[in-house]
């Protein structure tokens, strides 16, 4: 008899070794498929960061512009930076007091010019640039 409870007990024994070792297989198996689902998920962010489209407007670039008629900041090439000082020329030419866009400067990279759209964009100003000069001077405050 006590054959018999050594055996069976053994034999639990083992069972729990087991079901502990597939729970532990289970938790890695789980923990390299979330690594595995954070790289592609990386892969993904990077592929997004090589296009150079920001959206059908603008391309990424070093120029920074405020785009008065959305009202939000974009880093984007110089084509679209002289074609918002020409835009820029014309609406203050024709009176218009709300202007379309603001250029801004140009930066050394497309980083550098993010790190300051970012700044600008959480300093939350006026933007009394996106006002014809004429209107901005009657703004000042003193």
């Amino acid at each position: 008899m006590s054959k018999i409870i050594l055996t069976l007990a053994s034999t639990l024994f083992f069972y729990q070794l087991g079901w502990a070792v597939e729970g532990k297989l289970k938790q890695q198996a789980i923990k390299a498929a979330q690594t595995e689902a954070a790289v592609e998920n990386d892969k993904a962010l990077d592929i997004l960061l090589l296009d150079p489209f920001l959206s059908a407007k603008y391309e990424r670039g070093e120029y920074l512009l405020y785009d008065c008629e959305a009202k939000h900041w974009v880093c984007t090439v110089e084509s679209e930076f002289k074609r918002c000082k020409l835009q820029r020329e014309i609406d203050e030419r024709l009176e218009n007091p709300q202007v379309s866009c603001a250029p801004i400067k140009k930066y050394a990279s497309n980083e550098s010019c993010i790190q300051k759209q970012i700044r600008l964009t959480n300093a939350d100003m006026q933007n009394r640039f996106c006002r014809h000069s004429e209107l901005r001077k009657l703004d000042m405050k003193f």
